[in-house]
C-alpha cells in the first residue's frame, strides 16, 4: 500500500483492479477452451494484456482486454484515444494482429474484434475513440458470478433506460424493427 501522501500504485488504481477482474475474466474463459495466454511477468503499464497462442492454428494474436460497459445512450464502446495509437504502432512494430475484447456488465457479455477490423470504424468523441456493436463478435456470455466480480455500473439510472443491444442466449444484435 502506498504512503499517505503519495500517489497509488499501478496495481492499487481502480481502474487497474477493475481492468484486473475483467482480464481473469477472459483469461479463465481462454485458458479452459485451450488457448495459452502469457502476460507481462511485471506490474506496471504494459503494451497489451496478454499474446495468445492458438494450439489449433499456431497463430499469435495479441489480446488488450477492456473492463467497460457500452455507453448507455448508443450502442457504443470504446478506447483511449492514445490506447488506439499504441496499439495500432503495437500492431505494426511487432507484425501481430491486436483483438480488443470488452468485458461488459450491461450486455453481460464478452465481445470484440480485431482493431484493424475496428480502426477504420473509429468515431472520436473527446480523448476517446467509439466502435459500433455491429464491428463486434459476441465471445461468450458472462455468468451472474462473473457480474459479480465487476465494479458496479455507472449511472445506473442512465441504464435502466438503455437497450441492451445483444439481446439472445446465441449473443445476436436485438431486431432494429
Amino acid at each position: 500500500m502506498s504512503a499517505p501522501n503519495q500517489r497509488p500504485r499501478f496495481i492499487e488504481l481502480p481502474t487497474t483492479q477493475k481492468g484486473t477482474a475483467g482480464e481473469r475474466i477472459a483469461a479463465r474463459w481462454f485458458i479452459d477452451r485451450g488457448y495459452l495466454p502469457y502476460g507481462p511477468a511485471f506490474t506496471g503499464a504494459h503494451p497489451v494484456d496478454n499474446v495468445l497462442l492458438s494450439p489449433f492454428t499456431g497463430r499469435v494474436t495479441a489480446v488488450e482486454v477492456k473492463t467497460y460497459p457500452r455507453r448507455y445512450a448508443s450502442a457504443e464502446n470504446g478506447i483511449d484515444a492514445a490506447d488506439l495509437t499504441s496499439y495500432t504502432e503495437f500492431a505494426e512494430w511487432y507484425k501481430l494482429p491486436v483483438y480488443i475484447v470488452w468485458i461488459d456488465q450491461y450486455e453481460r457479455r464478452a465481445y470484440g474484434a480485431l482493431l484493424r477490423d475496428l480502426a477504420p470504424h473509429a468515431r472520436p468523441d473527446g480523448d476517446k475513440v467509439y466502435f459500433s456493436l455491429q464491428l463486434m463478435q459476441v465471445i461468450f456470455k458472462l455468468t451472474l458470478q462473473q457480474v459479480s466480480q465487476l465494479p458496479p455500473l455507472p449511472h445506473p439510472n442512465a441504464y435502466a433506460r438503455a437497450r441492451r443491444f445483444f439481446t439472445d442466449d446465441e449473443g445476436h444484435p436485438a431486431p432494429t424493427t
